[in-house]
């Protein structure tokens, strides 16, 4: 009885699919401050020290990280400017 159970419920579940046949591809989640600028503006990216003026000034959010010399930043990361910001809220357009 135990048995037949089994081999029945056996029957019922799909085969397991392999794992190696599933590929993802996955985002980074940090990437190098170079890279960042170069997706986000394009030919026309500032130069690093003025993005790294930008990091000091909290006008990239989400904020980058450092490790070791290097600032790594969330792929989705975008330059905002806290006083345009403010300036916005305070019309009520923002």
């Amino acid at each position: 009885m135990l048995l037949e159970a089994v081999a029945t419920a056996q029957k019922k579940a799909p085969p397991p699919s392999p794992a190696s046949t599933v590929v993802e591809k996955r985002r980074p989640k940090l990437i190098p401050l170079s890279v960042w600028a170069e997706e986000m503006f394009g030919e026309y990216a500032p130069p690093i020290r003025t993005i790294r003026n930008w990091i000091a000034a909290g006008k990239i959010y989400p904020p980058p990280v450092k490790v070791g010399r290097a600032y790594f930043v969330k792929p989705e990361a975008e330059y905002v400017d806290p006083l345009i910001q403010k300036f916005r809220r305070s019309i009520g357009r923002y």
